[in-house]
């Protein structure tokens, strides 16, 4: 005898017009699988907005350091820095573009922020560190894989 007590979490509502996802449930595209939407592929965009976003949302960081080499690594989309002092600092993730991040200087002092290795920030020059002041908040935007920049544009 079926066991009638059984309920799916994806199921077909009464009509046959929609398909509903209960809580708990989960709809798992295997590789070489598509998701379309109205008859469009959108797998591929779904796939590079993820590679914008760390997947962490926020992070508290200690600045660290006194160069590019040896400062702090953050990689959440919103980090807040502390200890900085005018001679420590973080050192931005790879840009990928289109990612955004934001980064909060929580310190009573201007901190350092250093690209990735190769990167740039704004127009200082490759591998070169701007200075946010104390206590101030920027928005980085990457426009390549080399290139951040700023929102302000903070001077450079």
């Amino acid at each position: 005898m079926p066991d009638l007590s059984y309920n799916s979490k994806i199921y077909t509502k009464q009509g046959g017009d929609t398909e509903v996802i209960a809580s708990g449930g989960v709809i798992n595209i295997e590789s070489g699988g598509a998701l379309q939407l109205a008859g469009v592929d959108v797998t591929a965009s779904l796939t590079a907005n993820k590679a914008r976003s760390s997947g962490t949302p926020y992070e508290t960081v200690a600045a660290a350091g006194a160069n590019q080499g040896n400062a702090a690594a953050m990689s959440a989309d919103f980090v807040l820095v502390t200890g900085a002092d005018a001679t420590k600092g973080v050192i931005l993730p790879a840009p990928v573009a289109g990612r955004i991040l934001m980064l909060k200087n929580n310190a009573a002092a201007v901190l350092k922020v250093y690209p990735a290795s190769g990167g740039q920030i704004n127009a200082v020059g490759a591998d070169t560190a701007m200075s946010l002041a104390a206590n101030v908040s920027a928005v980085f935007m990457a426009s390549s894989a080399t290139q951040w920049w700023t929102l302000p544009l903070l001077p450079s």
